[in-house]
């Protein structure tokens, strides 16, 4: 054997001459193999002013002298190319790509892991144990989207089990949020880490917020203010504001009162006495001014069907007021009302109104189902004809499309003033 098995080394022959030439190739070689570091992988074709020493490992469908060599290494030595075959275990620095490349004897892959699975511990600039078995020291940790959104998920493996985020204080714990021995959201708080108080519980299928430990530190209340009815902590007669300040509710008499027991249904009129009728007809919104006269909340709007028409249908729109008091943007739109049965038609939709504000409400019709309606001295008047008459304008009234989204901004034009009655809008207050 002339050579050495792993680097190809030329061995000295038995009483050769010139010696050193032998021992210089050797040394050459070790040169360019130990401590291996490329320039580049990334040229097919040998560059046209190598300097001495350069090496390269040479890139796919090579040309010129480097032909056939494609994944060798091409080190530049005493004017001429010399080519070395990797082997497995060989180690290369990709000088302009800072990147550590390792041959397994077919090809090169990199030198650090792209991918690490089943660790069982995992520390950065921490300690990892038994129990947190992935554990970070830092001033901040970044968890950042791949292209759209992002989510951080906590799995638990049983109803009882707990998933939550622990906020801590010298690893005592002070706050926690999660499903904790359910599945309903629990935030609770700790003065020492050991006893613990539920601060709120939100309900898994209803969604219903429940607040174990009341509401306290309320800002003192007066007659002046308003709101709405709570659940609990401000009496029989006091309800809490938006603002979480407690209320004496306004006088009832010849206004809107707050809901006490019974469910209470308010109509877009103070006045009406005895209700009549209005016709609709396919594709079209009947809209008319209601301004609000005192502060209130409502979970549930309705109609009076008088008349059912087959596959009839309606829906109830709510728009705010610009300005100069035309109607702007739309605040809600309701789910379908059927009007294929006679009755009173009502659906979910919660919504605030403020105190003398004004507010357009109306009601979309699919057909030409009846409805009942405010007598015409109960509603407001939008002004009269060019020409006065008897007849005031008392509502806008547009055709549109019934699958069609209501207008997320209404857009008045005068011609959509009409003279017709005013359908009434029941609202049940919160």
């Amino acid at each position: 054997m002339s050579d050495t098995t792993y680097l190809g080394l030329p061995f000295l022959e038995a009483a050769q001459a010139q010696k050193h030439v032998t021992v210089n190739e050797a040394l050459a070689r070790l040169d360019a193999l130990v401590h291996l570091a490329v320039l580049s992988r990334t040229l097919a074709t040998p560059p046209a002013t190598p300097a001495e020493g350069d090496r390269y490992l040479v890139a796919a469908s090579p040309t010129g002298l480097w032909s056939g060599h494609a994944s060798k290494l091409a080190v530049f030595l005493e004017g001429a190319w010399n080519i070395f075959a990797p082997r497995a275990g060989w180690r290369c620095w990709i000088t302009d790509e800072s990147l550590l490349l390792i041959h397994d004897g077919v090809a090169w892959s990199a030198g650090t892991p792209t991918e690490l699975q089943n660790l069982q511990l995992l520390g950065v600039n921490a300690t990892a144990d038994v129990t947190n078995k992935f554990s970070v020291a830092a001033a901040a940790t970044l968890f950042n989207h791949a292209g759209a959104g992002h989510q951080i998920k906590l799995n638990k493996s049983a109803v009882a089990q707990t998933a939550s985020l622990l906020w801590q204080t010298g690893f005592s714990g002070r706050a926690e949020i999660g499903t904790t021995g359910d599945d309903n959201f629990h935030v609770k708080v700790s003065a020492n880490g050991t006893a613990w108080t539920e601060a709120l519980n939100i309900n898994r299928s209803t969604g219903v917020v429940s607040l174990p430990q009341g509401l306290s530190a309320l800002a003192a209340f007066d007659a002046a203010n308003k709101g709405v009815v709570p659940a609990s902590g401000g009496g029989a007669q006091k309800y809490l504001r938006a603002d979480a300040s407690w209320a004496v509710p306004p006088d009832a008499g010849g206004g809107i009162p707050y809901k006490t027991s019974a469910a209470r249904w308010q109509t877009n009129s103070a006045t009406t006495t005895t209700l009549i009728t209005l016709a609709g007809a396919a594709n079209r919104i009947d809209l008319a001014p209601w301004i609000c006269p005192v502060d209130l909340g409502i979970d549930q709007v309705g109609v009076l069907c008088a008349t059912a028409v087959a596959a009839a249908q309606g829906k109830i729109v709510c728009y705010s007021a610009d300005g100069d008091g035309r109607p702007d943007a739309l605040l809600f739109e309701t789910a379908v009302l059927d009007f294929a049965t006679a009755g009173f038609k009502a659906v979910t939709q919660l919504q605030a109104f403020t105190r003398g504000t004004l507010y357009w409400l109306g009601l979309r019709h699919s057909s030409t189902a009846t409805v009942n309606a405010h007598q015409p001295y109960c509603s407001p008047v939008l002004g009269y004809p060019a020409t006065p008459t008897t007849a005031a304008n008392k509502l806008l009234r547009r055709t549109l499309a019934f699958a069609t989204a209501a207008p997320a901004n209404w857009g008045w034009t005068a011609a959509e003033e009409t003279a017709a009655n005013v359908p009434a809008i029941f609202m049940e207050l919160v």
